[in-house]
Protein backbone atom coordinates (compact mmCIF):
# COMPACT_ATOMS: atom_id res chain seq x y z
CA UNK A 1 0.00 0.00 0.00
CA UNK A 2 2.76 2.84 0.99
CA UNK A 3 5.15 1.51 -1.47
CA UNK A 4 2.04 2.34 -4.36
CA UNK A 5 1.52 5.60 -2.60
CA UNK A 6 5.27 6.74 -2.66
CA UNK A 7 4.99 6.17 -6.28
CA UNK A 8 1.96 7.69 -7.12
CA UNK A 9 3.60 10.48 -5.28
CA UNK A 10 6.88 10.43 -7.42
CA UNK A 11 5.04 10.35 -10.55
CA UNK A 12 2.76 13.48 -9.39
CA UNK A 13 5.39 15.25 -8.62
CA UNK A 14 7.69 14.21 -11.84
CA UNK A 15 4.78 15.59 -14.08
CA UNK A 16 4.27 18.78 -11.98
CA UNK A 17 8.14 19.49 -12.15
CA UNK A 18 7.88 18.93 -15.79
CA UNK A 19 5.19 21.28 -16.26
CA UNK A 20 6.04 23.67 -13.88
CA UNK A 21 9.74 23.40 -16.11
CA UNK A 22 7.08 24.00 -19.30
CA UNK A 23 5.94 27.03 -18.29
CA UNK A 24 9.17 28.65 -17.24
CA UNK A 25 10.77 27.59 -20.25
CA UNK A 26 7.38 29.50 -22.61
CA UNK A 27 7.35 32.58 -20.11
CA UNK A 28 10.96 32.73 -20.81
CA UNK A 29 10.40 32.22 -24.78
CA UNK A 30 7.68 34.36 -24.66
CA UNK A 31 10.41 37.59 -23.13
CA UNK A 32 12.51 37.03 -24.62
CA UNK A 33 10.60 37.92 -28.33
CA UNK A 34 8.91 40.26 -26.79
CA UNK A 35 12.51 41.55 -25.51
CA UNK A 36 13.46 41.31 -29.20
CA UNK A 37 10.67 43.17 -30.29
CA UNK A 38 11.37 45.88 -28.36
CA UNK A 39 14.99 45.78 -29.37
CA UNK A 40 13.15 46.34 -32.95
CA UNK A 41 11.45 49.17 -32.46
CA UNK A 42 13.74 51.21 -30.79
CA UNK A 43 16.29 50.33 -33.70
CA UNK A 44 13.80 51.55 -35.83
CA UNK A 45 12.90 54.33 -33.96
CA UNK A 46 16.46 55.95 -33.51
CA UNK A 47 16.39 55.06 -37.72
CA UNK A 48 13.41 57.08 -38.80
CA UNK A 49 15.19 60.14 -35.97
CA UNK A 50 18.18 59.64 -37.73
CA UNK A 51 16.56 59.76 -41.09
CA UNK A 52 14.43 62.98 -40.08
CA UNK A 53 17.74 64.11 -38.19
CA UNK A 54 19.39 64.05 -42.28
CA UNK A 55 16.15 65.06 -44.05
CA UNK A 56 16.56 68.25 -41.53
CA UNK A 57 20.02 68.93 -41.62
CA UNK A 58 19.81 68.84 -45.83
CA UNK A 59 16.87 71.07 -46.02
CA UNK A 60 18.43 73.63 -44.23
CA UNK A 61 21.37 73.05 -46.35
CA UNK A 62 19.37 73.86 -49.36
CA UNK A 63 17.58 76.72 -47.28
CA UNK A 64 21.05 78.20 -46.98
CA UNK A 65 22.11 77.61 -50.20
CA UNK A 66 18.70 79.29 -51.89
CA UNK A 67 18.95 82.37 -49.63
CA UNK A 68 23.11 82.55 -50.57
CA UNK A 69 21.97 82.86 -54.38
CA UNK A 70 19.05 85.02 -53.81
CA UNK A 71 21.25 87.28 -51.90
CA UNK A 72 23.97 87.12 -54.50
CA UNK A 73 21.50 87.67 -57.20
CA UNK A 74 19.87 90.66 -55.53
CA UNK A 75 23.80 92.17 -54.52
CA UNK A 76 24.36 91.89 -58.45
CA UNK A 77 21.04 93.90 -59.43
CA UNK A 78 22.13 96.80 -56.88
CA UNK A 79 25.97 96.21 -58.46
CA UNK A 80 23.96 97.61 -61.30
CA UNK A 81 21.80 99.67 -59.99
CA UNK A 82 24.92 101.43 -58.34
CA UNK A 83 25.70 102.63 -61.65
CA UNK A 84 23.09 104.29 -62.58
CA UNK A 85 22.61 108.24 -61.67
CA UNK A 86 18.64 107.38 -61.13
CA UNK A 87 19.47 104.95 -58.42
CA UNK A 88 21.47 107.47 -56.04
CA UNK A 89 19.20 110.68 -57.13
CA UNK A 90 16.37 108.13 -55.23
CA UNK A 91 18.13 106.98 -51.95
CA UNK A 92 17.34 108.97 -48.58
CA UNK A 93 20.29 110.53 -46.75
CA UNK A 94 21.08 107.39 -44.58
CA UNK A 95 20.04 104.52 -47.24
CA UNK A 96 23.17 106.95 -49.43
CA UNK A 97 25.50 105.84 -46.36
CA UNK A 98 25.03 102.14 -46.57
CA UNK A 99 24.67 102.25 -50.40
CA UNK A 100 28.24 104.38 -50.68
CA UNK A 101 29.81 102.04 -47.62
CA UNK A 102 29.12 99.05 -50.74
CA UNK A 103 30.81 100.84 -52.88
CA UNK A 104 34.04 101.42 -50.98
CA UNK A 105 33.91 98.17 -49.89
CA UNK A 106 34.11 97.00 -53.70
CA UNK A 107 37.23 99.42 -54.14
CA UNK A 108 39.02 97.66 -51.11
CA UNK A 109 38.70 99.98 -48.77
CA UNK A 110 37.94 98.32 -44.87
CA UNK A 111 34.86 100.82 -44.01
CA UNK A 112 33.50 101.87 -40.69
CA UNK A 113 30.38 103.18 -40.61
CA UNK A 114 30.08 106.17 -37.58
CA UNK A 115 26.72 105.85 -35.60
CA UNK A 116 23.68 108.28 -37.48
CA UNK A 117 23.74 111.23 -33.86
CA UNK A 118 26.71 113.07 -32.69
CA UNK A 119 29.07 112.16 -35.96
CA UNK A 120 30.40 115.51 -36.34
CA UNK A 121 29.41 115.46 -39.75
CA UNK A 122 31.50 112.21 -40.30
CA UNK A 123 29.28 109.46 -41.77
CA UNK A 124 32.17 106.69 -43.08
CA UNK A 125 36.02 106.23 -42.23
CA UNK A 126 37.73 104.24 -44.38
CA UNK A 127 41.67 102.38 -43.87
CA UNK A 128 41.65 104.19 -40.22
CA UNK A 129 42.84 107.32 -41.88
CA UNK A 130 40.56 108.98 -44.24
CA UNK A 131 36.46 110.37 -43.10
CA UNK A 132 34.14 110.82 -45.55
CA UNK A 133 30.85 112.88 -45.05
CA UNK A 134 27.11 112.03 -47.37
CA UNK A 135 25.13 114.57 -48.29
CA UNK A 136 21.83 113.76 -50.95
CA UNK A 137 20.07 116.59 -50.11
CA UNK A 138 18.37 118.32 -53.52
CA UNK A 139 20.19 121.78 -53.18
CA UNK A 140 24.59 121.71 -53.69
CA UNK A 141 26.33 121.48 -50.98
CA UNK A 142 27.85 124.94 -50.28
CA UNK A 143 31.08 126.08 -48.54
CA UNK A 144 30.10 126.21 -44.73
CA UNK A 145 29.04 123.01 -44.83
CA UNK A 146 32.95 122.33 -46.07
CA UNK A 147 34.12 124.37 -43.18
CA UNK A 148 32.53 122.49 -40.84
CA UNK A 149 33.45 118.85 -42.48
CA UNK A 150 37.01 120.37 -42.43
CA UNK A 151 37.03 121.67 -38.77
CA UNK A 152 35.93 118.50 -37.58
CA UNK A 153 38.65 116.07 -38.47
CA UNK A 154 41.82 118.18 -39.85
CA UNK A 155 43.62 117.82 -36.05
CA UNK A 156 42.58 113.75 -36.19
CA UNK A 157 42.92 112.38 -39.82
CA UNK A 158 44.79 112.53 -42.88
CA UNK A 159 42.53 113.18 -45.58
CA UNK A 160 38.74 113.27 -46.35
CA UNK A 161 36.08 112.65 -49.03
CA UNK A 162 32.68 114.89 -49.20
CA UNK A 163 30.42 113.25 -51.22
CA UNK A 164 27.08 115.38 -52.62
CA UNK A 165 25.30 113.49 -54.57
CA UNK A 166 23.56 116.37 -56.16
CA UNK A 167 26.93 118.65 -56.19
CA UNK A 168 28.30 121.33 -55.33
CA UNK A 169 28.04 125.78 -55.38
CA UNK A 170 30.78 127.25 -56.75
CA UNK A 171 32.83 128.43 -54.45
CA UNK A 172 33.79 125.03 -52.67
CA UNK A 173 36.57 123.98 -55.10
CA UNK A 174 38.27 127.15 -54.45
CA UNK A 175 38.05 126.42 -50.76
CA UNK A 176 39.74 122.70 -50.84
CA UNK A 177 42.24 123.53 -53.29
CA UNK A 178 45.37 123.88 -50.18
CA UNK A 179 43.81 120.88 -48.71
CA UNK A 180 43.81 117.17 -48.64
CA UNK A 181 39.60 117.01 -49.54
CA UNK A 182 38.03 115.39 -52.58
CA UNK A 183 34.67 116.65 -53.71
CA UNK A 184 32.58 113.93 -55.10
CA UNK A 185 29.46 113.97 -56.68
CA UNK A 186 26.87 111.45 -58.47
CA UNK A 187 29.50 111.17 -60.97
CA UNK A 188 32.43 110.48 -59.03
CA UNK A 189 30.27 108.15 -57.16
CA UNK A 190 29.52 105.98 -60.48
CA UNK A 191 32.95 106.28 -61.52
CA UNK A 192 33.78 104.47 -58.02
CA UNK A 193 31.28 101.97 -58.86
CA UNK A 194 33.08 101.11 -62.15
CA UNK A 195 36.64 100.80 -60.05
CA UNK A 196 38.17 104.09 -60.15
CA UNK A 197 39.60 104.34 -56.63
CA UNK A 198 39.94 108.19 -55.01
CA UNK A 199 42.97 110.09 -55.69
CA UNK A 200 44.69 112.97 -53.69
CA UNK A 201 46.91 114.88 -54.96
CA UNK A 202 49.83 114.65 -52.27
Amino acid sequence: MWESLIIVSVILVFFFTRNENKKREEQERIEEENKKIEEERVIREQERIEEERVLREQNEREEQERRKQERLKREKELEEKRKKKEFWFGLEGLDTEVELDKVFEKLGFETETTPPSNDEGIDHVLNGEIVVQTKNQKSKVSRPDLQRFWGSWKDSHKKGIFVSIHGFSNTCEEWVKDKPILLYDVDDVVRMMEGKKPEWNE
